[in-house]
Parts: C-alpha cells; structure tokens; sequence
C-alpha cells in the first residue's frame, strides 16, 4: 500500500468509528501516549492529551447527527517524513493539517 492510501484508508476509518460514535475504536487511530492534540471547528475544540481529546468526542457524540463523511476532495503532499494534507470535507469547510 502506498503512502498516500494508507492516509485515506486511515480517513476511512475515522469516518467510520466516528459516525459509529465508537469512542474506541476512534482513539486506536491516534498515536499511543498523551501527546495527542484536537483541532476542531468549535471555540472549545483545542485540546491536547488523552483524556481531553476523548472529552471532546464523548461530546461531540450526544450531539451529533452525522451518519457518514463525504469528502470532496484531498491535497496530500508526502515529503520524506513530513505529511501535509487538507481535506474539504462536506458541510463543514478544510480540515488542513501538517504531520511530522
């Protein structure tokens, strides 16, 4: 598998435990260890740490009415080890991040 469809399969499946409101499953995603960070569309959505990240989604949860992520489109740019990427993702604007 190629760099890049290991990004989108990894995509998929946060689309797919996230809708599932599968809290679980959507954490495994992330690296292990507390230096996880969430940058999310709302005010109180900056967060770094375990516990706080999965606060937010906990919440997110008991409000959300997504039953699925529709992206429309992908820019993402592998540079030895340095992954840029943006994400227009339906309704809800660019999802941009930058991974070392």
């Amino acid at each position: 598998m190629k760099d890049r469809d290991a990004v989108l399969a990894t995509l998929e499946e946060y689309a797919v435990a996230y809708c599932a409101k599968d809290l679980k499953r959507l954490m495994a995603i992330f690296v292990g260890g507390e230096h996880i960070s969430l940058i999310g569309t709302g005010a109180d959505e900056l967060c770094s740490g375990r516990e706080a990240v999965a606060s937010v989604f906990e919440r997110n949860f008991r409000d959300a009415t997504a039953t699925q992520f529709e992206w429309q489109w992908t820019n993402i740019a592998i540079h030895g080890e340095v992954l840029s990427e943006e994400l227009g993702l339906s309704g809800a604007g660019v999802l941009r991040s930058f991974c070392p």
